[in-house]
């Protein structure tokens, strides 16, 4: 694959996902889609102004407009983090919107309802304290495209053990949508 121009995808990028979103099962079309959606914005340089981003990751707007969509997103990554230290399926789900989309791993999971994400955080919560995992905590979160819709962040947070001794260190990208009147967690790609 060649390096992006500007603004845009080249061409051999955006060939190579077209090829690899019609071919192969539902996971590799997911996958592929959202690794387009992610290169395409993680390789924009912050505040670019020049032609639209694909997909209008960047939108003008109002400062207090994009104060608020930033608090608001914000708000929602807080009750997540603070749901997945509390090891309450129910809170932490009630942060996403469905189905939910999480690529880690070399591997997309879904969700399709609130009931499978609480059903599969269950059996996390009762996992990960097994690795000697006690609390997750960010380090940086910072949105890197904000539309009336849609906010993409890029996240670094740490796994730590109960005596405060680092587990490890990561790096997530987080899409947050706005549907149904609130903000929620749509897709998430972690690098665990």
């Amino acid at each position: 694959m060649q390096a992006r121009h500007g603004n845009r995808l080249s061409a051999d990028m955006v060939a190579d996902v077209t090829s690899r979103l019609t071919a192969g099962g539902r996971r590799a079309r997911l996958f592929a889609a959202f690794a387009l959606l992610s290169t395409s914005l993680l390789l924009s340089p912050p505040g670019a102004t020049a032609a639209p981003l694909p997909f209008g990751a960047t939108q003008a707007m109002s400062a207090a407009d994009r104060m608020r969509i930033e608090t608001e997103s914000m708000a929602v990554l807080d009750a997540f983090l603070a749901s997945f230290n509390a090891r309450d399926p129910v809170a932490h789900a009630a942060t996403y919107h469905f189905p939910h989309f999480r690529l880690a791993r070399g591997s997309m999971n879904s969700w399709p309802t609130a009931a499978d994400a609480e059903s599969a955080h269950k059996q996390v919560f009762k996992q990960l304290p097994s690795t000697g995992w006690a609390r997750s905590q960010w380090l940086s979160r910072d949105i890197i495209a904000i539309s009336d819709q849609k906010v993409h962040v890029n996240t670094h947070f740490q796994r730590l053990r109960a005596d405060g001794s680092i587990i490890g260190v990561y790096n997530s990208l987080y899409i947050l949508i706005r549907q149904d009147g609130r903000w929620g967690i749509k897709m998430r790609s972690s690098f665990l």
